[in-house]
């Protein structure tokens, strides 16, 4: 019986000692970290509706008057403002080095190699500045999406049954915004391939100065790049009208997605 009770005791011990284990939620860090990520999250909020309400719109002024006025994204006609190249002779872009000379600094038998010119072409500056415009809208687009995005997730509420016509919407809206930063993406890479394109063109240049396909080449990619900058800006432009469109439209469902739902952070 002694045993018994002995048994019974520790029991009881070790339940009291489970019951006496503290709730982390409760905890004062728990409750710290809890306040500062909703301070976090309401700045996100109060960033995103501004970008929506205040900066959209300006976007959408300020890239039509750059369409508009700047001449740089004037859709190019013809050969206007192509980069014409005025090389050295054929003669003096390489030089066949001494054989004897080549044997004697290497120790090999002699063979004909040749030393690269240090010819320069310069960029063709009406696409450089072209570039410069749009990679500069394009990154301030991007750190504006990312906002609006997590602003949208963040409202997205916990998976019930029914009543999901609003969770569509925001789900729906997030998609758009991932597909207009897709097209950012994209419109910097091109940016690169160009750049690359117009190197190994010009390097063809240097090696067959009497070829003029190659150099007309190098217009064409030119105009191509033009006008696929311009066409950039104007999809840039209209992603700014058709989100701002779509989310001012489906705003009260992007904030409250469940009429019946306390939604925070709007």
């Amino acid at each position: 019986a002694s045993m018994s009770r002995t048994a019974k005791g520790k029991r009881g011990a070790a339940e009291g000692d489970e019951r006496a284990e503290p709730d982390p939620a409760s905890s004062e860090l728990a409750k710290e970290g809890k306040a500062a990520v909703l301070d976090i999250k309401n700045a996100i909020t109060s960033e995103a509706l501004r970008i929506i309400h205040e900066i959209m719109p300006q976007k959408i002024l300020e890239l039509t008057k750059e369409l508009a006025e700047n001449e740089g994204f004037r859709m190019p006609i013809g050969d206007e403002d192509m980069l014409e190249f005025e090389l050295e002779p054929p003669g003096s872009k390489k030089r066949k080095m001494d054989d004897k000379d080549h044997a004697a600094k290497n120790g090999v038998p002699a063979c004909p190699s040749f030393v690269k010119s240090e010819q320069k072409v310069a960029c063709n500056e009406t696409v450089i500045n072209q570039q410069a415009v749009l990679k500069r809208e394009v990154q301030l687009c991007l750190s504006m999406l990312v906002k609006v995005k997590i602003w949208i997730q963040l409202n997205i509420p916990k998976v019930e049954d029914g009543n999901n016509f609003g969770v569509s919407v925001q789900e729906e809206t997030v998609n758009e915004l991932t597909r207009a930063e897709d097209m950012c993406f994209n419109s910097l890479e091109s940016i690169n391939k160009y750049l690359f394109a117009r190197g190994k063109l010009l390097s063809r240049v240097f090696k067959y100065p009497g070829l003029q396909d190659y150099r007309a080449s190098v217009r064409d990619l030119d105009r191509k790049e033009r006008l696929g900058l311009c066409l950039a800006l104007t999809e840039l432009r209209n992603s700014y009208f058709t989100l701002h469109d779509s989310i001012i439209k489906n705003l009260d469902k992007l904030k409250r997605p469940r009429s019946s739902a306390a939604m925070p952070f709007t």
